[in-house]
């Protein structure tokens, strides 16, 4: 809840009798009792229907508690009662993005803009909209118009230099970063977005970076993924099981960057007990609500492997290699892990030659040789692998690999 929504709540707060149930409903909002707020709003909606505060402050409450589809539904509704108040338009935004509606979200960010011009937060949100629509031009010119309003705003910086990358204007990109990190000098995606359009390659990606990263990705990921990036997990579970054979069941599998589950889904037919793990606990929260694992962890995956107690007759690891370079201590790992003859599966981006590297969009890729020789170091064995496109990206495929191996 921002400053300006708080007020609005503590001034209602002040009311007399006549508004006795939307005043006790806006105490509980403030205190955080957010049940009994929504009951007390919709009961004062039943007796006052359209009363654009309570829709508005309802809406509230129902993006308070992830459900941003019913929110924007109150709120658009409460825009039509009170039309000149900015401060509706722009809650409606940010539940359109986080439905994954960003044309409609754009669009009532820039009726937010109309009321009150310049508003920096508006502006940083309207550039989150645009650059989801690919409207990237647009989304630099609405990031400098935040920072014109509030040249220390790191968020707007943050996300200028990310659209710059985009365009390729790597070196605008660069100094948008280093101006992050004269503000806040631990930021890690500043530092790792440096590192990787300066032709660096560091061990792995920092988990500040990844957690926040997936954090502010879980709304829409699913869709996101399998929709914008073309990301096709039945393939890579088909690639396992043409492998390891189509009638194999598994004791107990750990799926390595679960994310929301997506791969999951897909193991827990012939799985008998299925862990996931993932650093971001927004993404765990999504997995947890799909309901396929036995046990969910919020944690980086070489410490996971390293405290797990129990063994794994198959490890999968999809699309997650891509935030984590050097491979040999998550394979190590692995192995101590793992039951003899137990499996692991994964994807990565191709590298050529011998090794691996950052690339400039911020993930890692790997090369076969590389892959083989750790993988052989730790114990493990290659048994299948297939090219295929991992994503596509601004139009173009990104080519990778699955690949399956066996312990021993």
């Amino acid at each position: 809840m921002n400053r300006n929504e708080r007020r609005r709540l503590e001034k209602l707060g002040r009311k007399g009798p006549p508004d006795a149930l939307l005043h006790d409903a806006a105490r509980h909002h403030r205190s955080g009792a957010l049940a009994e707020a929504e009951s007390l709003y919709r009961a004062f909606l039943a007796l006052t229907p359209g009363h654009p505060q309570a829709l508005h402050l309802l809406g509230l409450v129902c993006h308070q508690t992830d459900r941003n589809r019913e929110a924007a539904g109150l709120i658009a509704e409460a825009e039509g009662g009170a039309p000149a108040d900015p401060e509706i338009p722009y809650n409606l935004g940010n539940c359109l993005l986080l439905d994954d509606r960003p044309a409609k979200a754009a669009a009532a960010f820039q009726r937010a803009l109309a009321l009150r011009p310049g508003r920096a937060d508006v502006l940083n949100n309207l550039g989150n909209a645009l650059q989801r629509l690919n409207r990237l031009e647009e989304a630099t010119k609405a990031y400098q118009g935040a920072l014109d309003s509030e040249p220390g705003r790191i968020d707007a910086l943050s996300n200028l230099g990310h659209v710059l990358q985009a365009l390729g204007r790597r070196e605008e990109a660069i100094f948008a970063y280093r101006q992050v990190l004269a503000r806040a000098p631990d930021h890690a995606t500043a530092r790792h977005m440096i590192a990787a359009m300066s032709g660096e390659t560091p061990a792995t990606a920092p988990d500040d970076f990844v957690r926040q990263l997936f954090d502010g990705y879980a709304e829409r990921f699913d869709a996101h993924l399998t929709a914008t990036l073309g990301y096709d997990p039945e393939r890579y579970v088909a690639v396992l099981r043409n492998a390891a054979g189509p009638s194999t069941r598994f004791a107990s599998a750990v799926d390595l960057g679960c994310g929301t589950g997506l791969i999951g889904g897909l193991l827990r037919p012939f799985v008998d007990r299925l862990a996931g793990v993932d650093l971001s606990p927004g993404m765990v929260a999504k997995a947890k609500a799909r309901g396929v694992y036995d046990a969910l962890s919020v944690s980086a995956i070489e410490p996971f492997l390293a405290d797990a107690a129990e063994r794994f007759d198959l490890l999968f690891a999809a699309d997650v290699f891509v935030y984590v370079g050097a491979l040999d201590g998550v394979f190590a790992k692995a192995a101590a892990r793992a039951v003899p003859g137990a499996w692991f599966a994964f994807s990565v981006e191709d590298a050529e030659g011998d090794g691996f590297l950052l690339r400039p969009t911020g993930r890692y890729a790997h090369s076969l040789p590389y892959l083989a020789k750790v993988m052989v170091a730790a114990g493990w064995r290659i048994k299948a692998e297939e090219a295929l496109a991992v994503r596509t990206e601004n139009g173009a495929a990104i080519p990778g690999h699955v690949v399956v191996a066996q312990l021993g």
